[in-house]
């Protein structure tokens, strides 16, 4: 903005014979803190209409109301300085006055309930005139700050042209000046999403200036809140963003309260010159569409270019350092939306598979595919390109080469999500039975593929480096602990790979050597004291205490081996994330973190970190459905064997540490079948026994059914064990079988008490037929897909009645198992202990 240019240029303290006078200074600093307080009441105004609008404008089940948070004042004029200031002064306040006026004449319209004659006629129009006003108010108030600059050099003349502070201000206002804030924000209509990029470089670079200078420490902090908003709008404008202008509204919002309450506020504070207005921000209503791009752009695969770089005289440096795990950092942060992108996109390859099979649509409800969550990290992407220039030019260029095609790669990805988004949201799978959508899962597929090589063999050329530069002290505890923690983690990665090989054959059968990561594991705990000789030990409570993360990879290294020196097939269907390799891959990953944790609290000396490995990806096809039946046991087994073998990593079968809060369902048949030694009154005995290991914050919820279904028991807490006994005691059989009632019942309590991140889980314990209509297929695999599984427990059904109990577990994405009375007790464990926390 030019007129805030030569404000911030020129309102300093020149070194002139006659200075500006306290009394002509203090004058012109009146009419910018007058000016200030009317741009506050501006932005108040925005903020109410801005509630208004989202909230009851044009809301037909709620009267609309509005309230003016401006009331009548007495307009003050401050001391005149000059005819001219004077008059911009008070064309400024004629429009604050105007504002205050309109935005009293809302409030009075919705008392009056006139929008119920005229349908918000009138609404819309004083609304228009508010925009306009705050327009006009914008240019007004920035004519004033013109002439307040002008009046200032003319008696003071021209000052310095380097005050950081204030070209940081100016370069703030100026970035607000390029958009403003859309009242009706429902409709997405773009933003400076462009001119937010380059903003960026303009804040760092900012803040690298302060550093050194007389500039307050508050105002320093302030400028790292504008840059993390900054970023964190770059990062989370995705498809789900670009639906709507929130985003934008929540930057403008927040940057703008930034650089009034922080920015402006400390320099005027401290400036013995000439004060900056605070600024007016501008809104509109705008409601056409900028639309969703469709097209998709295929990611350039840039040939890898080998890296040769020959051994090195002297450590790495620090900025070296920070630029090689830099690439690292990004690498791991492209792994959040790849997992969340599997894990949505397996889950809605399943129903794809069954819209696939219909051979008609009508009166099926709609597919959907969100992934709200999938962002790219465009902010790390920036920050590791740039800092690439500690490195030598030629191992820079092949390292952002390929920091590139997995920025490209993602990007790709991401246009694919919204032209999915759109095939199935307008129904557009309906006109070619899902042959564009199928289509898109297949590219997805290679795209996943393409970026597990890719970040793999930038992991390796990023170490490879690394290990080019000789330690700068070999004898250091840390370097020796290190040293310890990555054999063990190169171990694990080793045995994780030859274990995802196999699983991509379909044939365990050669199974996966371990023994080297036994071998680490003793030889890491054997030497743990001698390696950290001289670290000190903060304890285990304490976040930053480097012997957690040792121990924690030995300990989880160990879990790794067991289940894959134990490598059991994985399902023929879509593996889900109960497929043993996912398992594998998870724990992998918990050792990843640790080694990860340690290499931060590393202060002396530089560890380089690891990088995370995603889950298998497969898609389900729907040919592939009865083909798979055979072996569609096999899940349930891997899992009973996976729960099996938790006592040997977890000594204490009964210890809740390190499982999800439990929202668990029980469904008990209590027909009159149930009434024998073996069924309900086991599953009575199993139920008082899980009963004093839980937790406070497990809850249990108990859906009875016989002929008809009620909820026994709502959500508990395991620990209010009275309670509990008393509603198991009641659970007495008789009657006929209603097991859909029930089934419905027990996911409405699992859905109204669902727990985010928790093991949602209902158990359905009956010996009784249960029908599997194609509705209630749906009903089962819509909730499993909502993280709501369906365990069965058998109590002795016939063959024929026990296969379709199997089925119902398989859609639940359950476990199914048959009840026995020295099994029971440890089957229920399974469940309540089926998810780790994150």
């Amino acid at each position: 903005m030019k007129l805030l240019l030569i404000v911030l240029l020129f309102a300093t303290t020149a070194c002139l014979s006659q200075p500006i006078t306290p009394v002509q200074k203090q004058a012109l600093n009146t009419y910018a803190a007058h000016a200030s307080q009317s741009a506050h009441e501006v932005d108040r105004v925005m903020n109410n209409l801005r509630y208004y609008y989202l909230n009851f404008y044009r809301i037909r089940y709620v009267d609309p109301r509005f309230t003016c948070p401006l009331q009548n004042q007495g307009e003050s004029q401050p001391p005149s300085f000059s005819p001219q200031l004077d008059e911009k002064y008070k064309a400024l306040q004629a429009d604050i006055a105007k504002i205050r006026q309109t935005c009293q004449a809302l409030e009075t319209y919705h008392k009056l309930k006139d929008f119920e004659r005229d349908n918000l006629a009138k609404a819309d129009q004083l609304i228009n005139d508010l925009q306009l006003l705050a327009k006009s108010y914008h240019k007004k108030q920035a004519d004033l700050s013109e002439a307040l600059a002008a009046a200032y050099i003319k008696l003071n003349g021209p000052g310095r042209t380097n005050d950081v502070m204030r070209q940081a201000i100016a370069d703030e206002y100026s970035f607000l000046d390029k958009w403003s804030l859309n009242l009706n924000e429902d409709v997405h209509t773009g933003w400076a999403y462009d001119e937010l990029k380059e903003s960026i470089s303009k804040t760092e670079t900012s803040i690298q200036k302060l550093q050194g200078t007389t500039a307050p420490g508050g105002f320093r902090e302030s400028m790292s809140d504008i840059l993390k908003i900054k970023q964190h709008a770059l990062n989370n404008y995705n498809p789900e963003a670009r639906k709507s202008d929130k985003l934008s509204n929540d930057v403008y919002s927040d940057l703008m309260s930034n650089l009034n309450e922080a920015l402006i506020a400390d320099y005027n504070e401290i400036t013995d010159g000439l004060h900056v207005i605070k600024y007016a921000p501008v809104f509109e209503v705008r409601k056409t569409s900028a639309g969703s791009n469709l097209s998709v752009k295929a990611f350039t695969d840039t040939p890898h270019i080998a890296i040769t770089l020959a051994k090195q005289k002297t450590a790495v440096t620090k900025n070296a350092f920070v630029s090689l795990n830099n690439y690292i950092s990004f690498i791991n942060e492209t792994f959040g939306p790849v997992e969340i992108l599997i894990k949505k996109t397996q889950n809605f390859s399943s129903t794809a598979a069954t819209y696939k099979g219909y051979t008609s649509f009508e009166r099926r409800d709609q597919l959907e595919y969100k992934v709200s969550e999938f962002k790219i990290p465009l902010t790390e992407y920036t920050q590791t390109i740039a800092a690439s220039a500690a490195l030598p030019a030629a191992v820079s260029k092949s390292l952002n080469a390929q920091a590139t095609v997995l920025l490209d790669i993602l990007k790709e990805l991401e246009q694919l999500i919204v032209v999915m988004d759109n095939e199935t949201s307008s129904r557009n799978y309906e006109k070619d039975h899902l042959d564009k959508i199928y289509g898109i899962l297949e590219r997805q597929k290679e795209l996943l593929l393409i970026w597990d090589e890719r970040k793999e063999q930038l992991a390796e050329d990023v170490r490879k480096v690394f290990e080019a530069y000789p330690p700068a002290t070999p004898t250091s505890p840390w370097y020796k602990s290190a040293q310890a923690l990555q054999q063990l983690a190169d171990a694990n990665h080793t045995a994780l790979f030859a274990a995802k090989e196999l699983y991509k054959a379909d044939d365990v059968s050669k199974g996966v050597v371990t023994t080297r990561i036994d071998s680490l594991i003793r030889r890491a705990l054997e030497d743990e004291f001698s390696n950290m000789k001289g670290i000190q030990r903060l304890g285990g409570y304490n976040g930053n205490d480097p012997y957690t993360p040792y121990e924690k990879l030995p300990q989880i290294s160990e879990a790794l081996s067991d289940r894959l020196a134990n490598i059991k097939p994985g399902s023929a269907r879509v593996p889900g994330f109960n497929h043993p390799y996912n398992e594998q891959a998870h724990y992998y990953n918990v050792g990843i973190n640790a080694l990860n944790k340690f290499s931060d609290l590393s202060k002396s000396v530089f560890i380089l970190p690891m990088v995370l490995q995603p889950p298998i990806f497969k898609l389900e096809y729907p040919e592939k459905k009865e083909a798979s039946k055979p072996v569609q046991e096999e899940p349930a087994k891997v899992e009973v064997a996976v729960i099996e073998t938790t006592p040997e990593v977890d000594p204490d079968l009964r210890n809740m540490q390190g499982y999800a809060i439990n929202n668990l369902v029980l469904l008990v048949d209590i027909s009159g079948s149930m009434n024998a030694p073996e069924k309900l009154p086991l599953l009575r005995e199993s139920l008082l026994g899980l009963l004093t290991m839980m937790r406070p914050e497990d809850q249990i919820s108990i859906v009875v059914y016989s002929e008809k279904a009620k909820v026994a028991l709502q959500p508990t807490s395991f620990r209010d064990e009275e309670k509990v006994k008393k509603i198991i005691a009641r659970m007495i059989p008789g009657g006929k079988t209603n097991g859909n009632a029930g089934l419905k019942m027990a996911y409405k309590v699992a859905n109204d008490n669902y727990k985010r991140g928790g093991n949602n889980r209902i158990i359905l314990a009956t010996d009784g037929e249960f029908p599997v209509n194609e509705e209630l297929q749906k009903f089962i695999a819509d909730y499993a897909r909502q993280d709501i599984l369906l365990t069965v427990f058998n109590y002795g059904a016939k063959d024929e009645t026990r296969a379709s109990l199997e089925e119902l577990s398989k859609l639940g994405h359950g476990h199914f198992a048959d009840i026995k009375k020295e099994t029971a007790e440890r089957d229920l464990i399974r469940e309540v202990k089926s998810k780790r926390a994150d």
